[in-house]
């Protein structure tokens, strides 16, 4: 084939674009539009990685997108930009795809070689993209926030479950939900809310959703969080501001959104109240022996109800977030998700889960977790849902959730036997005494 001919010269023909050298057997392939210069942290990076070929190939190229160090990176399910050039005398049919990434902190982030495969005749050819480096920066100002939103605008939104008045009564409760928007910026991006704990009231936060989409190259991001807030005691409360940083990258400036303070009036519960008379005329028409054993047993339980009950039901919402929080509760999260066949989800899910493993050699990726702790088949069920969730067109989109729920399940096992034991000191039996 022609495609053998005059591939050695492609990087010098191509100096500003990066390039692989390839043997005979192998695709040239290009990476452009990655950025000289530094970037936020936060900001899309979106470059290309374009193909040549001298024959058109048999369907569409299969690209392996592997985990991204220190940022978030994948392909663009558009399709191709389809071009041609000329090397050295020989025309090429150019395909080009559009690919992100995201950096998560400050500092060098490493984009890893992205292999690429594709049919030509009946010959099978790949090829591999050289790794590259992106430096990203806090912009001024920043530098004591751990991340950014850094977008050309940014949308911040909540709403309220029953509206917050300013009057509340002991042991009513409000949820509230708050949606952060921005375009080119991935849900999982969006920092989380500095969320304030007044006293008297209880606060608990649910797992945060994400929804992300990508129509015509453009990906935009939601994150939305929902609090519940319980009314723990009378008095008067005040929910403070609520303040998020973000950098406008049109003006160049740190910017902020404050969602307004919420002030609450906390009243007794007039159901916690027993009226007098009504009891007072039930038990006129009462034997007074049977009479007195209700008035007792009324007032026992008004008494418990009085002094267990906005306890009792701070202690069951703190048991339910406690749990919802767990490794086990979790993990079993996961395992629902991944049962069900949803790849975004179970990423979502495994995010949750991992930084709650008890072993603290455990990686934050799905991937460092599976090289660490899995077998073989769970490596390459890891692999194959990565597939499937960055690359749509994929001959390896034939993740199985099943055989990756049942991977994880020994993968976890083994981590968690890693785990350290914790030991507690026990006073000595016979403990000497003091010398006089």
């Amino acid at each position: 084939m022609m495609r053998k001919c005059g591939v050695a010269f492609l990087a010098l023909l191509f100096a500003p674009a990066m390039w692989i050298s390839l043997n005979a057997a192998e695709l040239p392939l290009r990476l452009s539009g990655l950025p000289e210069e530094d970037v936020y942290v936060g900001q899309q990076v979106r470059f290309g990685i374009t193909i040549l070929f001298d024959e058109r190939p048999t369907g569409s190229p299969k690209f392996s997108v592997p985990e991204a160090d220190g940022g978030i990176l994948l392909r663009l399910p558009d399709r191709p930009v389809y071009g041609s050039d000329t090397v050295d005398g020989q025309s090429f049919t150019t395909w080009t795809y559009d690919f992100v990434y995201y950096p998560h902190r400050a500092g060098e982030g490493k984009i890893p070689a992205v292999r690429v495969r594709a049919t030509i005749g009946d010959e099978q050819v790949s090829g591999e993209t050289q790794p590259a480096t992106i430096k990203a920066v806090l912009p001024p100002g920043a530098e004591g926030l751990a991340t950014l939103v850094s977008a050309t605008e940014f949308e911040v939104t909540e709403s309220w479950q029953p509206e917050p008045g300013k009057e509340a009564k002991v042991g009513d409760a409000f949820t509230r939900t708050i949606t952060l928007k921005a375009p080119d910026v991935l849900g999982m991006g969006f920092p989380p809310l500095p969320l304030a704990k007044p006293d008297g009231l209880g606060v608990y936060p649910k797992n945060p959703t994400v929804d992300d989409s990508s129509a015509r190259g453009t990906i935009r991001g939601s994150r939305s969080e929902t609090i519940v807030y319980v009314c723990e005691k009378e008095g008067s409360n005040t929910l403070p501001a609520m303040v998020i940083p973000w950098f406008d990258l049109g003006s160049k400036q740190l910017k902020k959104i404050e969602l307004p303070e919420i002030s609450l009036e906390i009243a007794p519960n007039p159901t916690l109240q027993v009226e007098d008379g009504e009891t007072a005329a039930a038990d006129s028409q009462m034997d007074w022996r049977l009479a007195l054993a209700v008035a007792v047993a009324l007032i026992i339980i008004w008494l418990a109800w009085v002094r267990f009950s906005p306890r009792l039901q701070e202690a069951l919402a703190r048991r339910k977030a406690r749990i919802e929080e767990s490794e086990k509760y979790l993990y079993g999260q996961l395992t629902t998700v991944a049962s069900r066949g949803d790849a975004l989800a179970t990423i979502n899910a495994a995010s949750c889960w991992l930084p709650t493993m008890p072993d603290p050699s455990t990686s934050d990726t799905l991937t460092g977790f599976a090289e660490s702790h899995g077998d073989e088949e769970f490596r390459e069920a890891v692999r194959k849902l990565q597939q499937q969730l960055f690359a749509s067109d994929s001959e390896d989109a034939t993740w199985s959730g099943a055989n990756f729920a049942q991977g994880l399940a020994a993968a976890r096992k083994r981590a968690l036997r890693r785990a350290p034991v914790k030991h507690c000191d026990l006073a000595p039996l016979n403990p000497t005494s003091p010398q006089s």
